[in-house]
């Protein structure tokens, strides 16, 4: 027959994989647990969940996929592909073209949950522009199991369209609030997504717009390759960078990867091509760019053995220039995006719900949430603001949470609602034991201080516990002990707005301080292979993502002087000159010790847990001994702000708490750290004198590979929002932590003048300087008293 040999081969793999031991894992999903291993079970069509719970018809999931299938994979956002607790959700806007929305499609998931989920007890959703598509039961874990659903006609539509996930997960054995923390599920990115039936080019991208369609590689990131024509030299590096940053804005791309090629490659991804049309009729894969007469950019036909391919042509240099210009201005005056209503929402808080710095509601149902009944022990709901990159994190005034629901009846003594700001408690709301209550009586109070700019994640979690757990009965469906509704709101209150120097968080935010206006933005590579130039265009990628608007980098090789302008500084640590790692504000012995040549860490190979909780590929950590530590600095008084210098001693109420992952630069830049943040003034004389200096922002690692692994993960979403202080280490395990600027640092007006936000800058400052407040204070009372006393001795009779 025919398929005689195909049947074989199918026989043959399967016996082969019945031979091979199943590893299960840990309950917290970090490693194999060797001593137990679970049977493998028959990996089958999923027991739909039934129509008197789900209330929606589950279509059959398949488990074939088609040779020809097109998977549109899902981008990396700021909440990942992990579901964490008894309950979780996630949304992701996902573009189709014109063609893509009319072709029949479905959806397919790749998940794995820790051990200790119970399967029939717990449920994933899939829902496209919020219609529930289909409801299943989690999966054994003994491997990632795979579901495809069908996508019902006419459900998709040309542009941005919504995929929302829910996760209800239950525990095995344990009933207790505590175990919900050993609950997770995690896609795998590289296999979940939109599948389209036959060749992607014909499904491929037409219009500029179309940008956005470019599907995702298997991490989550899109990748961009810049194809060059001709010899590199800093006007074409620099203008195919600017070209990067316009197509990582239209496509809306929030994790931006991007290359130097120098001859087109059919991998998944957009190819820029950029170059004269002279320069380009040399390359093969462009043979049917047709005449060009002037300035022009757009998609090339699609063909089967080319990936998606954008020109910038022209028949001059100022032709390229004036076709970017052009290209971008399309971009930016683009009046209506398309797509359905959830789709745009999605897209909308795609970075977070945008703060726009004044006093305003964020009602749930905004962010995509929608009304929900809870029957578990600890609920975990996500909320994600983004506030301008100048806001002043300062206790100045406080934020307002007030949710809308009720809770049901019976719940116990410890029944409470905790509300964490960037993973620090913020406040806590007891709820009333035995009879059912409404949560709508009272607000929670949160303060400003702990936000930041850019991102910030403000989770709910609703403790909802019953004396009857401690049986560990798992609850019924129809058993509420939470509802939430979607008309619950965050009140923010008007903000300080004032920028900080040097501070990374503002880089991250906004891209401070090359997006400023009258910035003179240098990008300077002084080894310019194709690591260190690809992971520059990466960060001036991402840093146009934080800005909102391509910023105008002049690329050089060469170094420019202190006086030039802002400086971002990219470059391998062994090729950089100690006076430049020192304009940065780093220790250049240190670094040189902390990646000298040595041993490296060993790995042993990952389980399947552990490789979809990575969400980078950074390489392992150097065994170095660094030089010896140095004391930390103490936190900085009121009275050292002023100028004063005094011997206090540390007591709490005027020591500020040290944030989370704050540490001194002895303690961060080790040998395992994989990359290194650092941000100064060009030089200390220009810190101490009145003049304003300009700032060097520094990317280095120990090797030019490691620089570019370390930087497509530090503008993973997940990571980006990290960065603060002065110096920002990136460590192998994919952790981040930062030096403090203390006193280094200074404020520098980003607004025009506004009494308003002067008042509350002047708070936010005495909030931050406390003993500057009290001594302020009690400078005023002593000129009250004797202004007073002299008031009184020279009123009234005097006796003689």
């Amino acid at each position: 027959m025919r398929h005689g040999p195909a049947f074989a081969a199918c026989l043959a793999g399967v016996a082969l994989l019945a031979t091979v031991a199943v590893r299960a894992q840990s309950f917290v999903g970090v490693g194999p647990v060797r001593s137990f291993v679970l049977p493998t079970e028959p990996r089958g069509e999923s027991a739909p969940v039934p129509a008197s719970v789900s209330g929606v018809p589950t279509p059959a999931p398949r488990s074939e996929i088609l040779a020809t299938d097109a998977l549109r994979r899902l981008p990396a956002t700021l909440r990942g592909f992990r579901f964490n607790g008894e309950w979780a959700q996630a949304e992701w806007p996902v573009y189709l073209t014109k063609a893509q929305a009319r072709q029949p499609a479905r959806f397919q998931l790749a998940f794995l949950s820790a051990i200790s989920v119970m399967p029939e007890g717990s449920r994933l959703s899939l829902a496209i522009n919020d219609k529930i598509v289909a409801q299943t039961e989690l999966a054994p874990p003994d491997s990632v199991a795979t579901r495809i659903f069908e996508i019902p006609a006419g459900l998709l539509n040309a542009g941005f369209n919504a995929v929302k996930i829910t996760v209800e997960q239950r525990h095995r054995v344990d009933c207790s609030p505590a175990a919900t923390y050993e609950l997770w599920t995690a896609l795998d990115p590289a296999r979940s997504g939109l599948l389209f039936t036959g060749g992607s080019s014909r499904l491929g991208p037409e219009t500029p717009a179309d940008i956005a369609a470019i599907a995702p590689r298997g991490d989550g990131a899109t990748p961009i390759r810049l194809l060059l024509a001709g010899k590199l030299t800093p006007e074409s590096a620099g203008r195919a960078i600017r070209a990067a940053q316009i197509a990582t804005l239209a496509g809306r791309m929030q994790h931006p990867a991007i290359e130097f090629v120098t001859t087109g490659r059919a991998d998944p991804g957009l190819e820029l091509a950029i170059g004269t049309a002279e320069e380009l009729s040399g390359q093969a894969n462009l043979a049917d760019l047709g005449p060009v007469t002037g300035p022009r950019y757009g998609f090339l036909p699609a063909r089967p053995e080319r990936a998606a391919t954008f020109v910038i042509t022209g028949t001059s240099p100022a032709d390229l220039d004036e076709a970017l210009r052009r290209w971008d201005s399309e971009r930016s005056s683009t009046a209506a995006l398309t797509g359905s209503s959830a789709g745009l929402r999605a897209l909308s808080t795609l970075p977070g719900f945008v703060a726009s710095g004044a006093s305003e509601r964020i009602v749930f149902s905004q962010t995509g949430f929608a009304s929900t009944e809870f029957s578990g022990r600890l609920m975990r709901l996500r909320l994600d603001v983004a506030l301008p990159g100048d806001f002043l994190p300062a206790d100045y005034d406080r934020m307002t949470l007030s949710l809308a629901g009720s809770h049901g009846r019976d719940l116990s003594r410890d029944a409470h609602v905790l509300v964490e700001v960037n993973g620090r408690n913020a406040a806590t709301q007891m709820l009333a034991p035995g009879a059912a209550g409404s949560l709508e009586r009272n607000q929670i109070f949160l303060p400003l201080s702990l936000m930041q700019p850019g991102q910030n994640r403000i989770e709910v979690l609703a403790q909802v516990p019953k004396p009857a757990d401690e049986t560990c009965v798992s609850p019924s469906a129809s058993e509420t002990r939470l509802q939430l509704l979607d008309r619950s709101e965050l009140v923010l209150p008007r903000q300080a707005r004032i920028g900080r120097s040097p501070e990374l968080s503002l880089l991250a935010a906004g891209g401070y301080p090359f997006s400023r206006e009258g910035a003179r933005p240098i990008l300077f590579v002084p080894a310019p292979d194709r690591p260190s130039m690809a992971a520059a265009a990466t960060l001036a990628a991402r840093l146009a993502v934080a800005a909102g608007k391509p910023i105008d980098f002049t690329f050089t090789m060469t170094p420019p002087t202190s006086d030039a302008g802002e400086v971002l500084l990219v470059a391998a640590a062994p090729l950089l000159d100690p006076a430049w790692i020192r304009g940065a504000g780093l220790d250049p012995e240190r670094i040189r010790t902390s990646w000298q040549p040595t041993q490296t860490e060993r790995r042993a190979l990952p389980s399947e847990a552990e490789a979809l909780a990575r969400r980078c590929a950074l390489p392992p950590a150097r065994l170095a001994t660094p030089v010896g530590s140095e004391p930390k600095p103490e936190a900085a008084n009121g009275f050292t702000v002023l100028g004063l210098r005094a011997s206090l001693p540390a007591l709490p109420f005027w020591q500020p708490a040290e944030p989370p992952g704050a540490g001194s630069e002895a303690e961060i830049v080790t040998g395992r750290t994989a990359l290194l943040v650092g941000q100064d003034f060009a030089s200390e004389k220009d810190f101490s004198s009145s003049k304003a200096g300009h700032l060097w922002t520094l990317i280095t690692a120990a090797d030019a590979d490691t620089l570019l692994a370390g930087v497509e993960c530090l503008t993973h979403p997940e990571i980006w929002s990290g960065l603060s202080g002065r110096i920002s280490a990136l460590a192998s395990d994919e952790t981040l932590r930062f030096v403090p600027a203390g006193e280094r640092q200074r404020f520098v007006a980003t607004q025009g003048y506004d009494l308003a936000n002067a008042r509350l800058v002047a708070a936010g400052w005495l909030s931050l300087n406390p003993l500057a407040y009290v001594g302020i204070a009690l400078a005023l009372v002593l000129c009250l008293a004797a202004s007073t006393l002299l008031l009184v001795l020279n009123t009234g009779r005097r006796q003689e």
